[in-house]
């Protein structure tokens, strides 16, 4: 089965990269969603979300990137992600490694496309 999806067209790396949110998140952003920020749980003691001046309507999810991510984790993010907010997220943003980074993409698509981490596997 083939599933196309849709997602968002930009992708912001690098240095300095966090800086640049408060201004990249305004962008088309409703009133009523929330920006889900997930960040490894190496970048905690850096302070990321007070950098970048979070608000209370922000979701913040750390993540435990010890091993790979699984399905099951995936979805348990997920889940957290959809009922920890009154509103879908407007945006996601995953701040830390390749761990990080690939659940906050799988995250990130299933929010938009709605579904379970499985159905988008070969």
């Amino acid at each position: 089965m083939v599933v196309n999806s849709r997602n968002l067209p930009r992708y912001i790396v690098g240095r300095g990269a966090v800086d640049q949110l408060p201004e990249l998140l305004a962008f088309g952003r409703e009133d009523d969603g929330c920006i889900a920020l997930l960040v490894g749980t190496f970048f905690k003691d850096l302070d990321v979300v007070g950098r970048r001046g979070a608000t209370n309507t922000e979701l913040v999810l750390y993540l435990d990137v010890g091993n790979e991510p699984t399905t099951d984790c995936v979805n348990e993010i997920t889940r957290d992600a959809r009922q920890s907010a009154p509103h879908p997220p407007a945006a996601v943003v995953g701040v830390g490694g390749g761990t990080s980074l690939d659940i906050a993409k799988a995250i990130s698509n299933l929010l938009g496309n709605g579904g379970r981490a499985e159905d988008y596997q070969c």
